[in-house]
């Protein structure tokens, strides 16, 4: 027959929370001793471990982009024609006098041709007007020749008139006529040699004006000729054909685009810099491009005001002395400098360890115990990585990706 004891009240209680504290406390130890025995144990030869450094550090980011040419050269259709040839493809290399393509212009080459027919008109026009001026001329001298030579005899009767005069033999109205007719011959001299240098004069002007209509007429026949010429395009400078905007048989009007050629020899690079960086990056700012195992130096020459697809371009002007395998439009990595930070935390870069982000590291103890803490990671310039917070110099951190033991605060090292 079973026992019931009857406990009154307030023992009951008592009892009960007595074992329910025994059981908590059984409990706690149960569950420290099982985490004890779980705790993992890896090996040290297995893990990455880079100490934490302070120092100064200059911060380059990371950005990409493409060489690109110095100089470029828009070819445009010096008049309106049609595309008969073409004799270079884009990418290909071509020197000044290369010819790209040809147009045909039957109008422009007519007009050429009476524009020429019309110079020698003039020509012989100016030629035979020459000829009439210097007749003239030769008239006019004539006359005024004639004249002097008048006025030499009447000055002769004159004087003979004044020594008759003077023994009494010729009258007085004898010597008045003759000084009278001196003296009218000498005004005509006056007049004619006005007249002479008038129409030397006038000569002058006529012949500056046939000069100037013909020289019109040349500058017209040279302007037809250059034009008739540049219907053979070619490309003006040494480079590479970029682009070629034009097809076999296409009619093109004056100005429109034929081609882009871009200097092969001297170089810049495009570079994108993200735009959270744009703002800190300043014009004259150090760039290293690397190329296979070096890096040419350089520098910011110009940068945009315009954000395009979450980047602003910068031009680079290179330094260094590029090798000759570099051509426009390849591909390029470099580093642009961003800021100078003094005393700043940082540690080798290794993979798995992301730039501006915060990441659970272990850090290794001098009891061969890792223990697990949280570390945000700033601007990663070149090789290092910079260091936010949660870490201090001289520790020690696990760079393994101990992804799958981040239940455990600890673990053990041996």
């Amino acid at each position: 027959m079973p026992v019931h004891i009857q406990l009154n009240s307030p023992k009951k209680h008592i009892l009960r929370n007595v074992c329910l504290g025994i059981a908590a406390l059984l409990i706690v130890i149960a569950g420290s001793v099982f985490s004890l025995q779980l705790k993992p144990t890896l090996a040290l030869s297995d893990l990455t471990i880079v100490e934490v450094e302070q120092g100064d550090i200059d911060i380059m980011a990371p950005v990409f982009g493409q060489y690109a040419s110095k100089y470029e050269k828009l070819i445009s259709a010096p008049s309106s024609g049609k595309i008969t040839e073409i004799l270079v493809r884009s990418g290909e290399r071509v020197l000044a006098n290369s010819v790209i393509a040809k147009l045909s212009n039957p109008d422009l080459i007519q007009e050429h041709n009476q524009s020429k027919a019309e110079l020698i008109r003039l020509q012989a026009d100016s030629a035979a007007f020459a000829l009439r001026q210097k007749n003239e001329l030769l008239t006019e001298q004539a006359r005024l020749a004639e004249l002097k030579a008048t006025i030499e005899s009447a000055q002769l009767d004159l004087n003979a008139n004044r020594q008759l005069a003077d023994f009494g033999i010729a009258a007085h109205i004898e010597l008045e006529r003759a000084e009278l007719k001196l003296a009218q011959l000498q005004q005509q001299l006056t007049f004619s040699q006005f007249r002479l240098d008038t129409f030397e004069q006038m000569q002058a002007l006529e012949q500056e004006q046939k000069h100037i209509n013909l020289e019109l007429q040349q500058q017209q026949v040279s302007l037809l000729a250059q034009k008739v010429a540049n219907l053979t395009i070619t490309a003006d400078i040494n480079g590479t054909l970029e682009k070629l905007e034009i097809e076999l048989g296409q009619h093109l009007n004056t100005g429109d685009t034929i081609a882009k050629i871009g200097s092969s020899n001297e170089l810049i690079a495009k570079v994108f810099i993200p735009q959270r960086l744009a703002e800190q990056v300043e014009i004259g700012a150090k760039v290293h491009i690397k190329h296979e195992q070096t890096l040419l130096n350089g520098h910011i020459s110009q940068l945009d005001s315009v954000v395009s697809e979450g980047s602003v371009q910068a031009q680079v002007h290179i330094s260094d002395q590029l090798p000759a395998h570099i051509r426009p439009a390849l591909n390029l990595a470099a580093q642009v400098f961003i800021a100078h930070k003094p005393n700043a935390l940082f540690i080798t870069q290794q993979p798995g360890m992301r730039p501006l982000a915060t990441q659970i590291v272990y850090q290794l103890e001098q009891n061969q115990i890792a223990q697990q803490q949280t570390v945000t990671f700033s601007e990663r310039s070149g090789e290092y990585l910079l260091i936010a917070a949660g870490a201090k110099k001289g520790q020690k951190l696990i760079t393994s990706d101990l992804s799958q033991w981040h239940n455990f605060s600890q673990l053990s090292i041996n």
